[in-house]
Formats: structure tokens, C-alpha cells, sequence
């Protein structure tokens, strides 16, 4: 039998990634959920393939039929926060509220059952937060990013203005640096666990659709077959790698975007490629049920600490 490995979708509008680059106050123009998730769902539905989607609550609430459609065909709706602020880690309590523990119950109306996992807008975790997503009693948090290039990341956000504090840098590091596997996380409102991106060896690199435009085929496969040996693979795509300039009339502004420029076909092409050959020796499956050697671990520790 095959081997799991997890697909989840970040689905960011372009009006959120223009945010990202510094440009506020933009309009959404549709596109990730007119064109980019149906064309997810075309070639996801011909693969087999079932995965997570992560949707700002407030985008989702435009689109409630799409959204729908997306549990109809066996994927997993999750909760990317309520409006996807770049500085969620520094939100006062109640605003960190309702993008966390609000926005699960808003989005569980939605698709009528309880909605189990949360990824943080710019894969940001902190005490507070953690706090919160057990809280709102999700099962899982997929936001720990255990990458040098998380680093990289919060320093761009921090040079377009929203600086952070020693403090915040000092977490940072050892979020980059730490741990690669599930495990359990522990908070004075409830317990969950976290699914960490998966890292290529040996440089940590996010297995992660916009980090393949940014590497050599010859190195992204090489780093790919180290995966196989640790029994835990997630795979990350963003919504708009499903968009192409070339067809798609896209804001200029997010041309820069890691392979933005390639004509969509070819986008296509290497989607499906990657899902059939890095992942095809792999059963995917939503990351609410990925059955890790890891996961099972915690468990039994779980149902040890219970009888003792």
C-alpha cells in the first residue's frame, strides 16, 4: 500500500499577495476563485487527488457555492483566518479573537460541520496565538514553517514597514530552526497538533509549489527523494500558481511573483508532473488525514498519560 503524503492549497487572493508587496488598498479582481480553484479542481479531480484548502473566512463568504463544490468532491475546508493580516502575531485580543476563534465559527456555518484545521497569514505563530487556536478547538494547526527561509519572509515584511521587535526575531529563530515532525502542542486553554511544512534536505527547503519556479528540476528532484525517508511529506501550493499572465488579465504589479511570467499551460503541465512523479509513489490525502508514524506516536503518548 502507498505510502501518505497531504496537499493543501493556500487560496490568497491577488489583491492579498499585492498586500504582501507592499500594495494596499487594492481591489480583489476575482481571479483565484473565478479562474485559478476550478482549474485546481479540473486537474485535482482527474489525479484522484483530495487535499486542504485554506480559505480567508471574509473571501470565502463571497464565493459560499464554490466552497461548497469543494466539499462536494471530497476536500477539506480549512480556516486561513477571518481577513488575513500580515501582523497577526501583534493583534490586540480581541481582534486576534475574531480572526482566529470567530472566524472558525463563521466559516463551520458555512460548510455546515466543524471546520478542523488553521494556517496563520504569513506562517506566523506566537504564544497568543497558539492560545487561541486551542481555543477555538481546532484539531490541527498547519503553520510551522521550521525554515531558514521563514526568516527571509518576516524580513520583507518587516523592510515594507511592519517592523517586528527583538523578541519577535528571537521566536523567529527557533521557529526556523525547529521541529520538522508533527507533535503536540500544550497551551492553558487546550491541547492540538502541529503539522510543520515539510523541509528538503539538507538546506530546509519548504516542500512548496512557488520555491520549485526558484530551483534548478536537477536539484528540486534530488531534494525531493530525502523526503521518502522521513514518513511524513506535506505539499503546499498558492492558488495563483494556477494563474497565468498570458490568459489570465492579472495586475501587473504581481508579475515578480515566482513564476508568474510562464504561460499558464506549461503552469499546468508542471502541477500535474509534480503531483504525478514527486508525489506519485504517495496516496494524497487532506491533512486532516494524514496517518503519520508521528501523529500515531502522539497518540499513544496521549493514551499513555490518560491511564497513569
Amino acid at each position: 500500500m502507498k505510502p501518505y503524503a497531504a496537499l493543501s492549497v493556500d487560496v490568497d487572493t491577488v489583491a492579498t499577495h499585492l498586500q504582501g508587496y507592499g500594495y494596499w488598498g487594492v481591489r480583489d479582481d476575482g481571479l483565484v476563485y473565478e479562474r485559478a480553484l476550478p482549474r485546481m479542481l479540473d486537474l485535482f479531480g482527474a489525479l484522484g487527488i483530495r487535499a486542504t484548502f485554506f480559505v480567508v473566512v471574509e473571501d470565502a463568504l463571497r464565493y459560499p457555492d464554490l466552497i461548497r463544490e469543494l466539499m462536494h468532491q471530497g476536500h477539506e475546508v480549512a480556516c486561513h483566518s477571518l481577513t488575513h493580516p500580515f501582523k497577526i502575531s501583534r493583534l490586540n485580543e480581541s481582534h486576534l479573537y475574531d480572526e482566529i476563534v470567530y472566524a472558525r465559527s463563521v466559516l463551520s456555518q458555512l460548510t455546515g460541520q466543524p471546520v478542523l484545521g488553521f494556517r496563520s497569514p504569513s506562517w506566523q505563530l506566537s504564544e497568543r496565538l497558539m492560545g487561541m487556536i486551542a481555543e477555538a478547538g481546532y484539531w490541527y494547526d498547519a503553520t510551522a514553517y521550521p525554515s531558514p527561509l521563514l526568516l527571509l519572509a518576516q524580513f520583507e515584511i518587516a523592510r515594507r514597514g511592519q517592523k517586528g521587535t527583538p523578541r519577535e526575531w528571537r521566536k523567529l529563530w527557533n521557529q526556523a530552526f525547529g521541529q520538522r515532525m508533527p507533535y503536540l502542542v500544550r497551551t492553558d486553554r487546550g491541547d492540538f497538533l502541529e503539522l510543520p511544512v515539510s523541509t528538503l534536505t539538507p538546506l530546509r527547503i519548504p516542500f512548496y509549489h512557488t520555491l520549485r519556479w526558484m530551483l534548478p528540476r536537477i536539484l528540486w528532484r534530488w531534494m525531493c527523494g530525502g523526503l521518502r525517508q522521513t514518513g511524513y511529506v506535506t505539499y503546499v501550493f498558492h492558488a495563483v500558481d494556477f494563474l497565468g499572465a498570458d490568459t489570465d488579465p492579472i495586475d501587473r504589479r504581481l508579475l515578480p511573483h515566482p513564476g508568474m511570467r510562464l504561460p499558464l499551460q506549461y503552469k499546468l503541465q508542471e502541477a500535474r508532473r509534480v503531483l504525478t512523479e514527486e508525489l506519485g509513489a504517495y496516496r494524497i490525502v487532506p491533512l486532516s488525514e494524514l496517518p503519520t508514524v508521528q501523529l500515531s506516536r502522539i497518540r499513544e503518548q496521549l493514551r499513555a498519560e490518560a491511564m497513569a
